[in-house]
């Protein structure tokens, strides 16, 4: 019987141990951040391209654009937007064009061929975009504005 007694009271401080230690809070990650997306094709070199833009200044240096397969189609640097003022996406009928940017940052892509600038308008949801921040990629998300020619 002191074998089951002392069983017993190694069960409850046990479990007393269990209730008196402090909770494990999880904190919710930051939400990603959403960048917008445009795309040109232009006659000169380089010939297909896009743009994002958006976040705050210095709040990443880099985007990289990975495919459908997970592999890195694109790089390239975080500059300023206001460096250089664009006429972004066409309003509709009677409304001015957007020239102000979405954003403090601005970073533009070159694709290798127009058939991989085709399936990013097309199905944009098979790609991702990660930024570099304090020193490490992350995921942010984008929404594909409009494609424009010149």
């Amino acid at each position: 019987m002191p074998a089951v007694a002392g069983r017993w009271l190694g069960i409850v401080a046990l479990a007393l141990t269990a209730c008196a230690s402090p909770a494990v809070r999880t904190v919710p990650s930051p939400s990603p951040l959403t960048l917008r997306a445009m795309s040109f094709s232009h006659h000169s070199d380089p010939h297909y391209q896009v743009l994002f833009e958006g976040g705050e200044a210095n709040g990443f240096a880099e985007l990289r654009l990975s495919g459908p397969e997970g592999t890195v189609i694109a790089t390239g640097a975080a500059v300023p937007s206001a460096q250089k003022t664009l006429r972004m996406c066409p309003a509709s009928k009677g409304q001015p064009d957007r020239t102000t940017p979405y954003g403090a940052l601005r970073v533009t892509l070159t694709l290798a061929t127009q058939p991989q600038l085709n399936d990013l308008i097309r199905t944009p949801e098979r790609y991702r975009i990660d930024v570099l921040a304090d020193g490490a990629w992350r995921p942010a998300q984008f929404v594909f504005e409009c494609h424009g020619q010149e």
